[in-house]
């Protein structure tokens, strides 16, 4: 992703140019759930509305039963095993990544781990430019259903 700093410090980029996989790489889990959090959230609301003829309040009851910790961590579990080993290898990096020392209340420390991997693993499909791995990961979530025959893993 292009990058610049403009003489007032803020941070310019393009949301159509993804960055080097070296540099997504670089960030921590934190930030890559940050981004990845806002990502996997904006593509379940688009989903959403672009596939129902829900009203807006429905809409959002239907996202945020998709979009929260405890589902997220069963999303890592039902793919950590069927990506491709450098996916696998970085999912378990995130998870294993130094996290809170409490979690958001009402969640145990292994679902935060795995709840934030998955949304780091967003993040990175986003910042790397893989928008149609992160289609095909966000319809398997809204869906439930197999992509390719397959859990999503990289083609």
């Amino acid at each position: 992703m292009e990058k610049s700093v403009t003489a007032k410090g803020k941070l310019n980029f393009s949301f159509h140019v993804p960055w080097a996989e070296s540099e997504v790489e670089k960030l921590s889990a934190r930030a890559l759930s940050y981004i990845g959090d806002s990502i996997f959230e904006l593509g379940i609301r688009l989903r959403t509305l672009s596939f129902s003829s829900e009203t807006a309040r429905e809409s959002h009851q239907t996202a945020s039963a998709v979009v929260c910790a405890s589902k997220q961590a069963e999303f890592f579990s039902s793919i950590i095993n069927d990506v491709s080993p450098k996916e696998a290898e970085l999912l378990k990096s995130w998870r294993n990544a130094k996290l809170p020392s409490r979690p958001r209340a009402g969640f145990d420390k292994v679902a935060y781990a795995r709840s934030t991997a998955f949304e780091a693993w967003i993040g990175y499909l986003f910042l790397t430019g893989q928008s149609e791995r992160l289609d095909k990961l966000i319809e398997w979530c809204m869906n439930g259903e197999k992509v390719n025959g397959n859990e999503p893993a990289e083609e």
